[in-house]
């Protein structure tokens, strides 16, 4: 599947959303190029008062290269370097600044993406660094916009007997709504690509 057919969706205020789009495309086609299991996963959290996001972002790749726990004698488990695209956002009805994260884990060198981030998450929530975090899950079904049906806890792009990567953009342009998002600053970005 060319991800490229995407580009030619009609989006709501275009400019912005395109940009969020070829980013997600640009995360996705790089991921399953260089992946052998690619899952994605997405992520909302806030974090604590004068936590700075960097201080998250570089945590979350050390634990995700360096860990012990997933058997880091076997080499095939070392480097388990992540694709993300981290978005900031602001909803002041609700609990006020807070980021979204679409991530893409090799299942291939982490044997559950799923526990994993919910393991480093939770610790980054005892330790003070954030306030809270979801996990949202996928729901997998025949149809792209499907609400009923296997939930899934990390979305794996490849499968044997299909390709989710059409399902993959679609369950992520939850991203690209506007109206939280911060459309005078730099509030989306990628890593690991």
């Amino acid at each position: 599947m060319k991800l490229s057919k995407y580009r030619d969706y009609k989006v709501q205020n275009k400019e912005y959303n395109l940009v969020w789009l070829n980013k997600l495309l640009l995360l996705l086609d790089s991921a399953k190029q260089e992946m052998v299991k690619p899952h994605v996963l997405h992520i909302r959290f806030k974090l604590a008062d004068g936590v700075k996001l960097r201080k998250v972002t570089d945590r979350l790749d050390k634990h995700l290269t360096t860990s012990k726990a997933r058997g880091a004698e076997d080499s095939r488990y070392r480097n388990a370097k992540p694709k993300c695209l981290w978005k900031k956002e602001v909803n002041h009805d609700q609990d006020g600044l807070h980021y979204h994260l679409a991530i893409v884990i090799d299942q291939h060198k982490v044997r559950s993406p799923y526990w994993t981030l919910y393991t480093y998450f939770h610790k980054m929530r005892e330790e003070g660094l954030i306030n809270d975090f979801s996990i949202l899950k996928a729901v997998l079904g025949s149809r792209l916009d499907a609400v009923k049906g296997e939930e899934v806890d990390s979305l794996p792009l490849k499968q044997k007997d299909r390709d989710n990567t059409a399902k993959a953009v679609y369950w992520l342009s939850y991203l690209a709504k506007t109206d939280t998002a911060l459309l005078g600053e730099k509030a989306c970005w990628l890593t690991g690509v």
